[in-house]
């Protein structure tokens, strides 16, 4: 759908007030300029603007110290070693985390969190393991491409026998992880892309998840300029 204009009413006693809000398309753009004419989208796409419908998929920590990354996770037959964590609020939960991987300005997103799967989860009532803190992981390096990639997730450098990969330690603490394509400078050398993706992401995550305290970001080289320049 293109853009359209609603008005929200408020009223109070003898009192009120209007304001105009623009509903922009999920395929944007909103204030980026035009798309790249060429651009194209992944081979899963319902239309033009690369939009499908979201997936969410379930991941877990082992408590196996050789198996660093998030494995996969079935709800209806539970791995027998699912590690515990403990979050900057003092609470103890499993280890278990929900991806949701969908596309927003014609390029992929990534949402993840600590998440139990026999428990629901509103905006307005998260699951308390979510500490409202947010990470965004940014890439690195500055390159343009003119297809659909991934939105990235794990650091720049591999992890080490005394070092651990930042999203996973950081879901551990409670934190959301989100990630846009386009806010990889490796992927999209366009600043003000990368600021709408974010933008629309963030959005998009308040909406389904709720309100955040506060957002830092980690990156190498192209990432900090993100983080700068956003």
């Amino acid at each position: 759908l293109g853009e359209r204009a609603n008005t929200l009413s408020v009223k109070a006693g003898g009192a009120s007030q209007n304001v105009s809000i623009t509903n922009h398309p999920n395929g944007a753009p909103i204030f980026s300029g035009p798309m790249q004419p060429a651009r194209r989208c992944q081979a899963t796409a319902v239309d033009e603007e690369c939009n499908q419908p979201a997936e969410y998929t379930w991941l877990y920590r082992s408590t196996n110290p050789l198996m660093a990354e998030l494995q996969p996770y079935d709800p209806a037959n539970p791995p027998t070693d699912v590690a515990m964590t403990v979050t900057d609020q003092g609470i103890e939960t499993p280890f278990i985390v929900r991806q949701e991987r969908g596309y927003q300005d014609r390029d992929e997103y990534k949402i993840l969190m600590l998440f139990q799967p026999d428990q629901g989860w509103e905006p307005w009532a998260p699951q308390p393991q979510w500490n409202h803190k947010l990470l965004i992981p940014g890439g690195a390096d500055c390159r343009a491409n003119y297809s659909t990639g991934g939105a990235p997730l794990n650091d720049f450098l591999p992890p080490t026998p005394v070092t651990r990969t930042t999203y996973i330690e950081a879901l551990g603490l409670g934190f959301g992880v989100m990630s846009t394509a386009l806010g990889n400078l490796g992927h999209n050398c366009n600043i003000a892309l990368q600021a709408e993706s974010l933008m629309m992401a963030k959005e998009r995550l308040v909406e389904q998840y709720g309100e955040l305290r506060y957002t830092i970001g980690t990156g190498c080289s192209g990432g900090s300029i993100v983080q700068n320049w956003v």
